[in-house]
């Protein structure tokens, strides 16, 4: 014999379905179980979904932008060395980490000699950017003029 639906369970995950909350969705029976264990307050269950929720969402939203920039490694501007590049400077950095220049509409170029770490760093600012909920594309330069000089020989007036 089969196990016996709650009309109740059935609505709420038809809702929480509608709703696209599928993490709530996909844990509700765990989230339950432990709010009863720890005798939640409704107020205490409803901000646990909720906390929840938003940080899966969050989650698939920054991992989602992070395919889409195309990095092509993981690095953050914590794991640079600045001790090793010291002429990288620390406090700058850090400044565009917080990612202000995005919001005056400025624009970052890092220039130097190979192996210094400026792809580390474009990398590392670009998934603070991504974490602040911003569309990026990584590219190289060299990316950049070859995808340029495609565009301007088949007359192209921009690039996508």
């Amino acid at each position: 014999m089969g196990a016996v639906i709650d009309p109740r369970e059935e609505r709420l995950q038809a809702a929480l379905k509608r709703l696209q909350l599928t993490h709530t969705r996909d844990t509700l029976a765990s989230v339950l179980s432990e709010a009863a264990k720890r005798q939640w307050t409704y107020l205490e269950f409803l901000d646990e979904v909720l906390s929840r929720e938003v940080e899966a969402k969050q989650g698939k939203r920054i991992r989602m932008g992070m395919q889409i920039a195309h990095f092509p490694c993981a690095r953050t501007i914590e794991g640079f060395d600045f001790a090793f590049q010291p002429s990288a400077d620390e406090r700058l950095i850090r400044e565009l980490s917080a990612g202000n220049f995005i919001a005056h509409g400025d624009n970052v170029l890092i220039f130097g000699p190979p192996g210094v770490g400026k792809s580390h760093l474009a990398i590392g600012l670009g998934r603070r950017a991504v974490e602040q909920g911003h569309s990026v594309r990584f590219t190289t330069a060299t990316a950049l003029l070859a995808t340029l000089g495609k565009a301007e020989s088949e007359g192209a007036s921009g690039i996508s």
